[in-house]
């Protein structure tokens, strides 16, 4: 009795399906898992506590992809960081931007490719580790109230797509 109470307790604290999506979860995703130069994208349904899984297809948002670009001074020692846009050409971005690279500049990662994410007045922040060596990216939410980033999942993706955000609400009380 008590192993199966464990069983069911592991379970629900995996990533495995067990969670309702339109109940508990918090944005469903579209990445892109490179392979032996093949594109595989999935959808992945993002709940908290780190907790995703793979869902059916869904309608996204609308939404604005800017890719982070990071350029280096060696006059001044220093990062700078600029968006581009889905076309890469430069742009400004949201209001939050200077914020959100403030908070990038406390990851401590090597070699990063970086995207952020505005759908339905939410930041979210998708971030290639070790961009060529490793297919791990992380994916944050940016809680513009806290002025905070926070993690929601490691993914096994190297590029993100399309977003729809479940419940801002729900993504708003996170800590």
């Amino acid at each position: 009795m008590i192993c199966a109470a464990m069983i069911c307790l592991l379970l629900l604290m995996s990533n495995g399906p067990y969670f309702n999506v339109e109940k508990h979860g918090l944005v469903q995703l579209r990445v892109c898992r490179q392979q032996e130069q093949q594109d595989e994208w999935m959808d992945v349904a993002v709940a908290s506590y780190q907790r995703y899984k793979p869902c059916e297809p869904f309608t996204p948002d609308e939404a604005n992809i800017y890719t982070i670009n990071t350029h280096y001074d060696p006059e001044t020692d220093a990062c700078y960081k600029s968006l581009a846009d889905e076309n890469d050409r430069p742009c400004d971005g949201p209001e939050v931007t200077q914020e959100i690279f403030a908070q990038i500049d406390k990851l401590a990662y090597a070699t990063l490719d970086m995207w952020l994410i505005e759908a339905k007045g939410e930041f979210f922040l998708f971030v290639q580790r070790n961009a060529g060596i490793s297919s791990t990216s992380l994916f944050y939410y940016y809680n513009t109230q806290k002025q905070k980033l926070i993690l929601l999942c490691g993914l096994e993706a190297q590029i993100p797509g399309e977003i729809r955000v479940v419940s801002a609400e729900r993504l708003r009380r996170l800590e």
